[in-house]
Order: C-alpha cells, then structure tokens, then sequence
C-alpha cells in the first residue's frame, strides 16, 4: 500500500504536535503539510494535494467547515477527518454534509485517531456522535450496517 500523505490543520501548535506524533509513529503514514489556519489550510491543500486532512472545526480566517466545502468542490479525493472540542451529534451531523469522512473529539484523539484513519483509508467512515444514525441508515440502504 502506498504511503498515506496526510496535511494537519489546526491553530494550536500543540495540538499539530500531538496529532503529528500519533501520525507519524504509524508505519505507511507521512505528514506532508501543516497549515495553521483555513486560508493556510486551503492554499497547502491545493500545493500538496493531500491524501488525508485532518482538520479542527474552529479555525481563523475559513472554518474547518468550510475549509471542507472547499476541498469536497475542488478535490472530491482528498478525504476529511474533523478534529473538534466540538463533540456533538449536530457537529458531527455538519461535518458528514460537507463531505467528512471521520469526526473525532479532540479529548477523544489518543484513543480513536489512528482507528479513524485506518477506516478512512479503507474507505469506511468514523463518527462516533452519529453511530446510531449512520447504522440504521445504512441497513435502511444496503441490508448490512457500515463499520463505524
């Protein structure tokens, strides 16, 4: 499997630091890019054309909302995992819309980053908040419910 070029995407440096860790200690995965705002976001994106962005709703400048709008209308490929303090099913519900394929709580990143993009490499989504939701929609279309 090809290595997976991931671009972080948040404000905190911190935060950058710690994603960055859990990223890079996984074999097959390599940060490409960091961007600590939307409009950075947006302008490494399109330069580095990133298999993966990982990206915090609460950014300045573009949201990471709508930082996602952009990149599902300008590069339907690059998947999304929003990474938020913001843990709520109507947060999550706004990132699925934008085209997210994973939401995660920041609290919640130790534990469920690495298992997020694992899922989202292989094509499947992860979010939490929604589980329930997700579930009986995808038995409604398909017979057979979608790991979550």
């Amino acid at each position: 499997m090809p290595t997976l070029r991931v671009l972080l995407a948040d404000d905190h440096e911190s935060v950058r630091r710690s994603l960055r860790s859990l990223i890079e200690f996984h074999e097959g995965w390599q940060i490409c890019g960091e961007a600590v705002d939307g409009r950075d976001a947006i302008k490494k994106i399109k330069r580095l054309q990133p298999d993966l962005v990982v990206l915090d709703i609460g950014m300045p400048y573009l949201s990471g909302l709508e930082v996602a709008r952009e990149i599902k209308r300008s590069g339907p490929e690059t998947k999304i995992l929003i990474v938020t303090i913001h843990s709520s099913e109507h947060v999550a519900r706004e990132a699925w819309d934008c085209g997210a394929k994973g939401f995660i709580s920041k609290s919640d990143a130790a534990r469920d980053l690495v298992r997020a993009i694992e899922l989202i490499q292989r094509g499947k989504v992860f979010f939490p908040e929604m589980a329930a939701t997700l579930h009986a929609t995808a038995s409604a279309s398909s017979g057979t419910p979608r790991e979550l």
